[in-house]
């Protein structure tokens, strides 16, 4: 047990000295892998998903087989008995029993700007969620009970959630690398409010409303972060996902999307958090928007642009995380897998300020080949040695 707690700690550590761009002894390898790991393990999700000891097991399994120092999950991050129990399920397991997916529906129609505007707490409280969950029509002792099994779900979920945390520092040594997340707002507008299309046609024929709108949500974000209970803790960090950024031109980002985004940021750093931002698709135009921020507070996934570039341009400022392309580790062989992370030590290691991971957070059986996901792990864990 002493010697888990120290190989947790050393864990622990090289997060911590790489965000600050110092060397650490090792290159943090961390792992992003999600709905794969019960396909690895050789079950479905609807299995793990009755069974929540076989699913922190198949985690296990993974984490056991495939070397990492950090993970960003424990389970599936979905409690999807709360959302069965609320009559609305906005995830679902495909057809074939091996991911998750998102299902957009609109919530929130483009009348509804005024009344939102005048009033966005009331607006959520009256309107959206009697929208979203149809269960608020019901008669009030019906309703009641409803919210009493869903607050009982969600305790649930997260004592499960705290069971598994402790497991696997426990019995693995392995940290969490996350254990909070954000939303950037116009993102929570696109995935939860408005959706894609009306969202984007709201930029282009309404966009002073929107920008009211995007002022306005992000007070009532921040605001129910908590951020006043929040004591400065340097790991682990907080998420934020960047759904829609990829579709926006430079302008439409630097009109609807970095405000928000900045004050998010900022109000974080203020209570000493750093964040993790995962830049989904392909953020290369908006790169410089990152030097208005402090040093050594953001660790930024790279997905699709390209991480060597991105070295030399923002590599000083934050930290880069990921670079191994899931695509090489699916279709190349192993010696062109290795040959791949090899160059990424080389170039993204010195100095500090990388992390080891996959681009994309594999969510499917068939994203990598498992034989070379294994090895290159373990080949960054023995070449990726500083000292």
């Amino acid at each position: 047990m002493e010697d888990l707690e120290k190989l947790y700690n050393e864990r622990v550590a090289r997060f911590v000295a790489t965000v600050e761009h110092k060397e650490p002894d090792i290159v943090p390898i961390a792992s992003i892998a999600g709905e794969y790991q019960p396909s690895y393990a050789g079950h479905s999700l609807w299995e793990v998903l009755e069974d929540p000891e076989l699913e922190l097991q198949c985690y296990v399994k993974c984490f056991r087989d495939i070397y990492c120092d950090a993970v960003k999950n424990i389970g599936l991050n979905r409690n999807m008995k709360l959302y069965d129990i609320l009559g609305n399920n906005c995830f679902m397991v495909t057809n074939d029993g091996k991911s998750l997916q998102h299902v957009e529906r609109v919530y929130m129609e483009k009348e509804d700007y005024p009344a939102f505007l005048q009033n966005y707490h009331k607006y959520i409280d009256d309107v959206f969620y009697p929208r979203k969950y149809p269960f608020f029509s019901l008669p009030y002792e019906e309703r009641k009970e409803v919210l009493k099994k869903a607050v009982l779900a969600q305790i649930e979920y997260g004592k499960r959630q705290q069971y598994n945390a402790k497991y696997v520092k426990e019995q693995l040594g392995l940290p969490l690398f996350s254990n909070a997340m954000m939303f950037e707002t116009l993102d929570y507008v696109f995935d939860f409010l408005r959706g894609f299309r009306p969202t984007v046609r709201d930029m282009h024929t309404m966009p002073e409303v929107l920008d009211q709108a995007l002022d306005l949500f992000t007070d009532y974000i921040i605001s129910t972060r908590g951020l006043e209970d929040i004591e400065y803790a340097p790991f682990p960090w907080t998420s934020i996902p960047g759904h829609c950024a990829t579709f926006l031109s430079v302008k439409q980002f630097e009109r609807f999307y970095w405000p928000s985004l900045k004050r998010n940021l900022m109000a974080l750093y203020e209570k000493g958090i750093k964040v993790f931002l995962m830049t989904e698709g392909d953020w290369t135009l908006f790169q410089d928007f990152f030097f208005d921020l402090p040093k050594d507070f953001m660790i930024l996934s790279i997905e699709r642009d390209d991480i060597y570039e991105a070295k030399k341009r923002i590599g000083d400022i934050v930290t880069l995380f990921g670079g191994m392309k899931t695509d090489t580790l699916r279709y190349k062989t192993e010696q062109e897998c290795i040959d791949e992370a090899k160059k990424l030590v080389d170039v993204c290691a010195p100095g500090g300020g990388f992390v080891f991971s996959t681009d994309r957070i594999l969510i499917s059986q068939a994203d990598v080949n498992p034989a070379n996901y294994i090895a290159v792990s373990n080949f960054v864990h023995e070449y990726g040695k500083y000292r």
